[in-house]
């Protein structure tokens, strides 16, 4: 606190104050300044700062009072020039106690090349080359789908240094490349594929859409079910990825979207760009410790943000007006060839806007800034969740398959509420046949069996166990427990809504999405469904890469899923003998020997 002599000095100089619009500027001991601040009436806001203690304001500005040795203010005519006069002392001294900023963000593209047989893939780097580009692609899942529907729609070439050859590569013969090194496509053909793909990536989709109605109705008239459904699974591939897109689509011209979040001491700002009906990046800016209210604060982060731009978006949406807000404009015309209008949503497709922006900075805010410490979150998951003590152990699982294969499941650790990687688990759903989707199967399974390990190896049981899911994969894992003689506190959270459930109840439980529990249980759920993901698709990588082993002569499915089983890699089997490779799948030397062969044209050609 402060003493009483330095006290009595500062709250005469704030009564010395004049009642007109100014800046003030606030030092410590070392005369450097601290704080700068704008007042509609500087006396009335620096005795603000020496209210009585029944009225005291919040720490961080008691810290900021505690450590004020002078205070000086400048007039101004208006509360306009205040505005400028605030912009320009902040940008000058830099002072602890106003805005910090941070870096913005940039998201991938995908890249359409200007050759003779142009490649299609992805990239973050813009390069004038006469290449196209399409995006950006702020959801980078809804990018690798749309590079999956062009490689099954319309493949292209593989390599990226195109080599004549005698005969195509083994993708070319699993239909996964168009063979122009072999001269198997024209260049009218291959640039056909081109123009379909910019038709596809432009939202021009009717036509594709027609075209594969039609090949899937030929395909089950001429009984090949596999091909049907294959056309059937990319036309609604194509539905799913347009109604998501759909939603950043907007109009021609710049706009900005202001979202705002504030917790405790932590003020973040995240400003969405978009431009030419879709998201092409956002900023992120954190005030730290914020001693005015949120209006003022807006108005100084307009004010820098805006003031090193080129260029000024046309509108500026915000969540709430501001005051000043004509000031504030005036300001911003100044470097803007069209007058700039700062508004609030009014559409439901600009409030989408506004909620991807909020959502944004809530992600900022607890991903990078959050000053809620691990403890205090699991302390705040012990009260919500009614368990004996702190969940310093923390399991989570989660279940993946695509479509039923390659269904398999994983067990994340975490103490203290930080991972603990090294004690991760995979696991290989067995009880399941393949194309079978039963996740409650799966999660009875994988409880079943990593609690029975844990049981025999006699290590410490966790405080918690999260399920990635809603009531049914809870009310599984308890009767798997159960089956163990077990009882460990289960708790559920399904993505769809947020919501937590628990054991045998009927209701779900909604918390506020800044809930510093919800937080936690939220990253060991990500954490969870991140790593069975991976873990699913590199099964599936792994079988697209071993799929080409059934064009070979002499090698049946049976042969092929055990030289998978046996090794991890491709590349691993050109690095044993001919004889124990031979030995080991049980194939005569002709045959071990054109595999080898095959395996190594194939690498060769990437």
């Amino acid at each position: 606190m402060l003493n009483e002599k330095m006290k009595h000095h500062l709250k005469a100089l704030a009564k010395q104050a004049p009642e007109q619009a100014g800046v003030y500027l606030m030092y410590n001991k070392k005369k450097t300044v601290l704080y700068v601040g704008k007042a509609k009436n500087l006396k009335k806001r620096l005795l603000y700062y020496f209210r009585p203690q029944s009225n005291k304001y919040d720490k961080k500005t008691e810290i900021l009072v505690h450590n004020v040795e002078d205070i000086h203010h400048i007039v101004t005519r208006s509360e306009y020039e205040a505005l400028l006069l605030e912009h320009k002392l902040i940008k000058q001294y830099h002072p602890r106690y106003n805005i910090e900023l941070k870096d913005g963000k940039s998201y991938p593209v995908i890249r359409i090349t200007q050759e003779v047989f142009p490649r299609v893939f992805r990239t973050r780097r813009i390069i004038h080359d006469g290449s196209t580009y399409y995006g950006p692609f702020p959801n980078v899942q809804m990018l690798d789908k749309y590079l999956s529907l062009i490689q099954t729609l319309y493949p292209l070439r593989r390599c990226r240094k195109m080599k004549k050859r005698n005969s195509p590569c083994l993708y070319y013969h699993i239909q996964q490349c168009a063979g122009t090194c072999a001269g198997k496509i024209s260049s009218q053909a291959y640039l056909h594929r081109i123009q379909s793909i910019r038709e596809l990536l432009a939202g021009n989709c009717e036509d594709i859409v027609q075209s594969l109605k039609q090949k899937m109705k030929l395909a089950a008239q001429a009984l090949a079910f596999e091909k049907s459904a294959q056309y059937r699974d990319a036309i609604q591939l194509i539905i799913e990825i347009q109604s998501q897109q759909n939603m950043l689509r907007f109009n021609e011209r710049i706009h900005d979207y202001i979202g705002y979040v504030r917790e405790q001491d932590i003020l973040v700002f995240t400003v969405l760009h978009i431009q030419a009906e879709h998201i092409v990046g956002s900023s992120v800016y954190a005030l730290r410790n914020p001693l005015e209210n949120i209006g003022e604060q807006l108005s100084a982060f307009l004010m820098q943000h805006y003031q090193s731009l080129h260029t000024i978006p046309q509108k500026i949406f915000i969540q709430h007006h501001v005051e000043q807000e004509n000031d504030i404009i005036r300001f911003l015309q100044k470097n803007a060839d069209l007058c700039p209008r700062i508004i609030t949503p009014q559409s439901k497709q600009e409030a989408t806007f506004m909620n991807i922006a909020i959502e944004n900075a809530w992600f900022e805010l607890y991903s990078n800034h959050a000053r809620i410490t691990a403890k205090e979150k699991l302390i705040s998951l012990q009260k919500l969740l009614k368990l004996p003590h702190i969940p310093l152990r923390i399991d989570g699982f989660d279940v993946a398959h695509i479509a039923g294969n390659h269904t398999v499941a994983s067990m994340v650790y975490f103490r203290k509420g930080k991972a603990d990687t090294q004690k991760y688990m995979r696991y290989h759903i067995k009880t399941l046949k393949r194309g079978k989707i039963n996740d409650y199967a799966a999660i009875y399974e994988v409880i079943i069996r990593h609690y029975t390990r844990i049981k025999n190896t006699k290590r410490p049981l966790p405080d918690l166990i999260l399920i990635d899911g809603g009531k049914g994969q809870v009310n599984r894992a308890l009767q798997a427990l159960n089956v163990l003689c077990l009882s460990i506190p289960l708790v559920g959270l399904a993505k769809k809504n947020e919501e937590l459930f628990l054991p045998l109840h009927a209701n779900s439980i909604r918390l506020p999405k800044n809930h510093p529990g919800l937080h936690i249980l939220q990253h060991i759920r990500n954490e969870a469904h991140r790593f069975a993901t991976n873990f699913r698709a590199s099964l599936q990588q792994k079988e697209l890469q071993f799929s080409f082993l059934n064009t070979i002569s002499g090698i049946g499915p049976k042969r092929a899923t055990h030289i998978m089983q046996s090794y991890e890699t491709l590349s691993q089997i050109l690095t044993v003998p001919i004889n124990i490779f031979s030995k080991t799948i049980g194939l005569p030397k002709e045959v071990a020997q054109r595999v080898q062969q095959h395996i190594s044209q194939l690498l060769d050609s990437e």
